[in-house]
């Protein structure tokens, strides 16, 4: 059966930051026949957007590192002019937006004009209702929006894992709790790797390690895991690829001096798989700063997975606490990055009598719920 559908997608943020806007972007484009798919996004300098196969992108404004905060203001003031006089002209059967910070041209459309329009809403992350007190006035101006009309007129609200949603439940009681969803950040299922390829991970030292996104030495077990890569001389190497690297980061490497640790750069997300194949382990460094993080099970943990990577996460996160698995290969453990002098690594990396578990998280298995609640 053809389906045919205006579907609008609201993502204020880069895309190229975010890899689930990516893959469902691109699961929409493949499984929806013969709808017309909008995206309204910003970017960076970067050309990285080029991953999304939608031939309707509309790309507002780029974002510049040195932009003072009027022209911040300004531009995002623009933005959801903008979109908001697009919608009008589209008149599109789903606006489907991501994150407060894109949810205001989707308040002024569903206060003027809601005929036959359906709205889902997605957050990538959890947003308690401190942080939005304390957070940037605008998103605390969108938000109140939100709370006040947009989470009334809603077909679909989700968060990434259970706890996330249980929480917003908890923030919203008003909100119907069958509107709630969850929506995990899986990569593509191709990416999963066969059993030739992860079987020759974990054979011998040095093993390779990788880091991949933003790093901090704030936010994140850095300077821990750094300085135990040093003293590991050589067994362990580690490699970071983030599109920016902090200047504490950056201090802090140079001072160590250590030969095992290098920063590689960025990456587009369609060379994460390629890239994985030459490592061992991934890691997920978070510090428990925010319910959020707590609550989090990071798209790296699934990334990494699929790559066939053994996985050692922030014994922090308790969001990934379903996920942990030493039963089978690759591992996912959790990993005291605060203590890592008592770390026994010999027993994480062994995988003597063990088999081959691909992973079960891919994409395709939890979108295809979108998909059928749009048709």
């Amino acid at each position: 059966m053809i389906y045919k559908m205006k579907i609008a997608l609201i993502h204020f943020q880069p895309p190229e930051y975010y890899p689930p806007i990516v893959n469902i972007c691109n699961y929409l484009l493949k499984e929806i026949d013969q709808s017309e798919i909008s995206l309204f996004t910003n970017s960076t300098n970067t050309e990285l957007i080029a991953n999304i196969s939608l031939k309707k992108i509309y790309k507002i404004f780029k974002f510049q590192k040195n932009d003072k905060r009027i022209i911040r203001m300004v531009k995002a003031v623009y933005f959801n002019l903008y979109v908001t006089l697009q919608l009008f002209r589209l008149k599109p059967s789903t606006i489907f937006y991501f994150e407060t910070s894109s949810s205001f041209p989707a308040f002024l459309y569903f206060l003027f004009y809601s005929k036959k329009t359906r709205l889902y809403i997605h957050y990538h992350e959890y947003t308690s209702l401190a942080q939005y007190k304390q957070g940037m006035l605008l998103d605390r101006v969108w938000h109140f929006f939100e709370t006040r009309f947009l989470y009334r007129k809603a077909y679909w609200i989700s968060q990434t894992n259970e706890y996330r949603r249980d929480l917003f439940s908890r923030d919203y009681k008003f909100v119907n709790p069958q509107l709630l969803k969850v929506l995990p950040n899986f990569p593509p299922e191709p990416w999963i790797v066969p059993l030739s390829a992860a079987k020759e991970k974990m054979q011998k030292a040095p093993y390779r390690i990788i880091q991949l996104g933003s790093i901090s030495t704030k936010h994140m077990y850095a300077r821990e895991f750094f300085n135990w890569i040093k003293e590991m001389n050589g067994l362990f190497m580690l490699d970071i690829y983030s599109f920016s690297t902090q200047p504490d980061v950056a201090t802090y490497l140079e001072q160590l001096n250590c030969p095992f640790i290098q920063i590689k750069g960025s990456i587009a997300y369609a060379e994460i798989p390629g890239t994985l194949s030459d490592y061992d382990i991934g890691v997920v460094l978070y510090k428990a700063y925010s319910k959020n993080v707590v609550y989090c099970a990071s798209n790296k943990l699934f990334e990494y997975l699929s790559g066939g990577l053994d996985v050692w996460v922030s014994s922090v996160m308790l969001g990934s606490a379903p996920y942990m698995r030493s039963g089978s290969y690759p591992k996912i453990s959790f990993v005291d990055f605060e203590n890592l002098a008592s770390l026994d690594w010999k027993k994480l990396i062994d995988r003597d009598n063990l088999a081959y578990e691909p992973s079960d998280y891919y994409m395709e298995r939890v979108y295809r719920q979108l998909t059928e609640h749009f048709i």
